[in-house]
């Protein structure tokens, strides 16, 4: 999912934060964050989704090859 840096100023700091680049409502910090911190979280942030293993449901690579265990 792509995501773009937008800045912002909130309580009297100007800052900038990581939002989805469809919903730029949808923002990753509480408070605005320098600008090179910025880039740092949206880089963290891909290369988590990148990295993440897709949880829950059951595939059928899940279904095969499985033996039942001796008690």
């Amino acid at each position: 999912m792509p995501y773009i840096i937008q800045e912002v100023k909130q309580d009297g700091k100007k800052g900038y934060k990581v939002c989805k680049k469809n919903n730029p409502e949808k923002c990753f910090s509480k408070k605005p964050l320098p600008l090179e911190t910025a880039k740092k979280q949206r880089t963290a942030i891909i290369i988590s989704e990148h990295t993440r293993k897709p949880t829950g449901g059951t595939t059928s690579s899940n279904k095969t090859n499985k033996k039942p265990q001796k008690k």
